[in-house]
């Protein structure tokens, strides 16, 4: 099993500052032997998992 807790992700913006932030706050389970996989549109919005 792994567990993320309260994890997000911050891409950088063109100029190599911090730039938007993508996923926050995002906490998930995954279930040993389990295949999961998350998707979106690339631009702060909620993203879609599928495990």
């Amino acid at each position: 099993m792994v567990r993320f807790t309260a994890v997000g992700l911050r891409y950088p913006s063109p100029d190599g500052q911090e730039g938007p932030e993508a996923l926050a706050d995002l906490t998930f389970t995954l279930p040993e032997g389990s295949f999961t996989g998350c998707w979106g549109p690339p631009a702060p919005a909620n993203p879609r998992c599928c495990g």
